[in-house]
């Protein structure tokens, strides 16, 4: 196997395609890249059993073959060599030489037939559901920030692509604490399976950002024996290949939590408004990372303190706003809503209840919502010296009579 490319083109490939390469997997051939050269075309895969990818480029051909590399060295290789081109070898015991301007690398391979190939051809689809766009994974980008990323929480791992009875689509980001809403003007097809309703993987959706500018993906309809059911997104056109994998999980019902026909509304600048809150969050205490804010009719007084060291920074922001609350948020997470948002002034909706979160939408476009729910700050008790000692000669006079009564046992 020997072919000759372009280093530029060969690292751009690899660079798209390594993300689905499990470096920390147990199973050896899931760190590595099966290439194939046939017809003056080289086919890039990788595949980590749950997304794989196909990427071709145009080689110069010498010899025909196939080989798997390691991943990351590959793309250590390609990264590292800049402009110019390169030379690749593989003899039959699986040597590989890499050659280019005044460098030259030994690398070990394996057979191209040990790799973990999924027969593209058993994938029966029935009919395209939607079409994806650049732009709309770009909005899908969006959400991603807002997944949870707790094991214990699979459903909230990913994000949500739901249709609701007039067809519209809405991408949600969940993580318990946080929700985005984004809808999607998008023509879709839904009369075999009546409802769209998946949640994709940060995996795939992080794979899709990479490929975004190659095609534009299709969301299919996959055929199962009973019935019809979304098991992955595949997308295909000459120069690539993808299958993604979602999770088989019910998303949680966030219609449920957010709250409708809020009474108060106020309307601030973003960047002044995120300025005061990065003002106020240099003396917030390092543990718990909340933001007071105290919101007045004429004004959003913004706190950062910390009780252990004394500190408080105060930024103070005008505004109109008919209503009196006070509310703690964490910093992290409002900054990352802020950021979502695309125009210049927002609007902050809420109501009196201590317990509701505050619903952040852009002006005045306000399709896109974004939910972020307070957190009361713990009253910590303070302990005297005296009470300490107390409570750890307590704890030792347990201790010792549990160990003494395990002693008599065993005799």
């Amino acid at each position: 196997m020997i072919f000759e490319v372009e280093n530029k083109i060969l690292a751009s490939a690899i660079e798209k395609v390594f993300s689905v390469v499990k470096e920390k997997s147990c199973i050896e051939m899931l760190k590595y890249i099966h290439l194939e050269l046939m017809d003056n075309i080289l086919t890039i895969t990788v595949n980590n059993q749950e997304l794989l990818v196909k990427k071709k480029i145009e080689v110069a051909i010498l010899e025909e073959g196939s080989i798997c590399v390691n991943a990351r060295k590959m793309k250590d290789i390609t990264s590292i060599l800049g402009e110019g081109y390169l030379r690749f070898e593989a003899d039959d015991k699986n040597t590989i030489s890499i050659k280019a301007t005044n460098s030259e690398f030994n690398l070990a391979g394996s057979n191209g037939d040990d790799f973990l190939h999924q027969d593209i051809k058993k994938m029966k689809i029935s009919e395209v559901i939607m079409s994806l766009t650049a732009d709309d994974i770009l909005k899908l980008s969006k959400t991603k920030n807002f997944c949870s990323d707790d094991q214990f929480k699979m459903r909230m791992n990913g994000v949500s692509i739901k249709s609701n009875s007039t067809n519209k689509i809405t991408i949600c980001g969940c993580d318990g604490w946080s929700i985005y809403l984004v809808p999607l003007e998008k023509q879709v097809n839904l009369t075999k399976i009546g409802v769209l309703d998946i949640i994709l993987t940060i995996e795939s959706l992080n794979l899709l950002l990479a490929l975004k500018e190659d095609f534009d993906f299709k969301l299919l309809q996959i055929k199962q024996e009973k019935g019809f059911k979304i098991i992955g997104i595949i997308a295909e056109n000459n120069n690539s290949f993808l299958r993604l994998s979602i999770i088989d999980e019910v998303f949680p019902p966030y219609d449920n939590v957010l709250p409708k026909d809020l009474p108060n509304s106020i309307s601030v600048d973003k960047s002044e408004f995120i300025n005061a809150i990065k003002k106020s969050a240099i003396c917030m205490n390092e543990v718990s990372k909340l933001i007071d804010f105290y919101i007045t009719p004429n004004e959003i007084r913004i706190s950062g303190n910390d009780n252990d060291t004394k500190r408080e920074a105060i930024s103070i922001l005008n505004c109109e706003a008919d209503i009196y609350k006070n509310t703690s948020l964490v910093y992290v997470k409002l900054l990352t809503i802020l950021g979502a948002l695309t125009t210049e002034r927002i609007k902050i909706e809420t109501d009196n209840a201590a317990n509701k979160g505050l619903i952040f939408k852009n002006i005045p476009d306000d399709d896109c919502v974004a939910l972020l729910m307070p957190h009361n700050r713990a009253k910590i008790p303070t302990i005297t010296k005296e009470e300490s000692d107390r409570m750890l000669e307590e704890f030792k006079q347990k201790k010792d009579k549990k160990n003494g009564y395990f002693t008599k046992k065993c005799r």
